[in-house]
């Protein structure tokens, strides 16, 4: 039987970053440690531990997400105490909510001074894809008319893939 505590702890303590204990989490996505993990971001936001974040980001990323993860991954992406945006970019995107939508836009046309490739901006674009809703297209719309060649052409992208 599978003990999240002690896979969660094992993640935390491993060296070998090569090995294949990620394969060793049961059901990928299927939502079973929800709460666990829920409370792993109440904790980790209140305690601002930015290291911690990476963990309970890669265990959200094997169990899944949904928009009960909405509230508290808006609320990291605006926080600065952390340097994980991407990995939360991407399971906002997981959560198909709508509600992140305008900050995934916001965020999409920001510069940062060590983000000259813009991947922050295509992670926003990427993930707004996959939400898909029609709010979500039009804000796709809009970055493919955007005066960033890299923004621009990452939306036209998105825009043309089915």
């Amino acid at each position: 039987m599978f003990n999240f505590d002690q896979f969660y702890k094992g993640l935390i303590s491993r060296f070998d970053y090569f090995d294949d204990y990620l394969d060793s989490y049961p059901d990928n996505g299927k939502l079973f440690q929800k709460e666990k993990i829920i409370d792993l971001y109440k904790r980790v936001i209140a305690e601002m531990n930015g290291e911690e974040l990476k963990y309970v980001n890669t265990v959200a990323c094997l169990d899944g997400v949904d928009e009960d993860y909405t509230v508290f991954l808006i609320e990291l992406l605006k926080s600065k105490w952390h340097e994980a945006e991407e990995d939360l970019i991407d399971l906002l995107g997981d959560t198909k909510d709508e509600r992140g939508i305008d900050l995934l836009f916001e965020l999409s046309t920001l510069e940062y001074e060590w983000d000259e490739n813009r991947s922050v901006s295509k992670k926003c674009i990427w993930a707004l894809k996959k939400i898909g809703t029609t709010l979500a297209n039009k804000k796709l719309v809009m970055l493919s008319q955007h005066d960033n060649s890299i923004i621009k052409e990452t939306a036209q992208l998105s825009l043309a893939c089915i």
